[in-house]
């Protein structure tokens, strides 16, 4: 009778840390991946068709600033986070809301958006807290 041996689980560079699932690692990509598009498509925008103000340009520079780091960031986030799913979801809610609510108010000078980019900075602090733990 032949024997099957079975492949031990992979584990990643850091000792006791197991690779996350396939699901985790292509879910996070293809946000990042769509982020990622979107955060260059909405950059040339801002860079050749954006009319505003001083102040609405400061404002949609910073959400561009943190729209791009935050998307390379998710990219990591499924091979190195011990926790992908909690870090992967607070990074990609925090680019949402806080770059979200810093472009909508740049682009249509809302006035209840600009409270929303606390909500925002604290899920991406979050997600870096959860990282390092």
């Amino acid at each position: 009778m032949a024997t099957v041996e079975m492949p031990e689980k992979q584990t990643s560079i850091f000792p006791g840390k197991i690779v996350a699932p396939d699901v985790t690692v292509d879910v996070f990509v293809r946000i990042a991946g769509i982020s990622g598009a979107l955060a260059v498509a909405l950059g040339a925008y801002g860079f050749h068709a954006f009319q505003g103000t001083p102040e609405q340009k400061t404002v949609y520079s910073i959400a561009q600033v943190y729209h791009l780091v935050h998307t390379v960031a998710l990219l990591a986030v499924s091979k190195f986070a011990r926790r992908p799913m909690l870090v992967g979801a607070l990074m990609a809610l925090g680019i949402l809301v806080f770059c979200g609510a810093n472009y909508t108010s740049a682009v249509f000078a809302t006035t209840w958006t600009p409270y929303l980019s606390p909500v925002g900075g604290f899920l991406l602090i979050s997600s870096w807290a959860c990282a390092a733990f």
